[in-house]
């Protein structure tokens, strides 16, 4: 498969407050005692997060119907028909297998089968964020590639393997010997950590069969 993401710019901010709820998230300024108002959702609210999710699984869903429809050579979405099918694209899919997209809060991740058809799918979520009036940092998108680094960890599609680039692997170390050095870890989870240890400071790449033997 081949991976693709992109990130929404100022999430939070696509969420207006009513004005007359505007003083419920209000604040006074530690130094000037000026009272100051937020118009849109803050970073730190509760439910800032879920809401966020919620909006984002909905303009997912949007993302994948719109792949869903060239698969199965239906009539493209009100406003989606402009965008250009891709050479081999989505209507070259077998099945809807082909494709997959996922989505944390602002970042899109989308899977497919040919280079072509990630770049279809590129062009359909631009055209929805368009529509929606919500914002790409262009500069964050990546992909398609069957190599990519998502969260910190290297996923690999060819060799089917995750891993943890140097920097990285130093820093989840250096966090475990922390947590070991506390004392205070049941054994069963020390076990866990010191097995997870062993296998980033060999450096290995994490395979299915490499995580059954570090934690068997």
């Amino acid at each position: 498969y081949f991976m693709a993401k992109s990130d929404l710019k100022d999430m939070f901010l696509n969420f207006p407050i009513a004005k007359e709820h505007w003083t419920l998230l209000g604040f006074s300024h530690p130094v000037t005692g000026q009272y100051l108002v937020l118009p849109f959702y803050p970073f730190g609210l509760k439910n800032a997060p879920p809401d966020c999710q919620g909006f984002a699984e909905a303009v997912k869903n949007k993302i994948h119907e719109e792949c869903v429809r060239r698969i199965h050579h239906q009539p493209s979405l009100p406003g989606l028909d402009e965008v250009p099918a891709g050479e081999p694209g989505l209507r070259a899919a077998v099945d809807e297998k082909a494709v997959a997209s996922h989505v944390y809060i602002d970042d899109f991740q989308h899977l497919t089968q040919l280079l072509s058809q990630g770049e279809e799918v590129f062009a359909i979520g631009a055209k929805i964020y368009e529509i929606l009036g919500l914002v790409e940092k262009i500069i964050k998108r990546e992909g398609p590639a069957r190599v990519m680094t998502l969260l910190g960890f290297v996923f690999d599609s060819t060799t089917h393997t995750l891993s943890v680039p140097p920097p990285k692997c130093a820093e989840m170390i250096a966090l475990i010997e922390v947590v070991l050095a506390m004392g205070d870890v049941e054994g069963s989870v020390s076990f866990s950590i010191m097995a997870f240890g062993v296998e980033l400071r060999t450096r290995r790449p994490f395979s299915r069969g490499n995580i059954v033997e570090a934690s068997g």
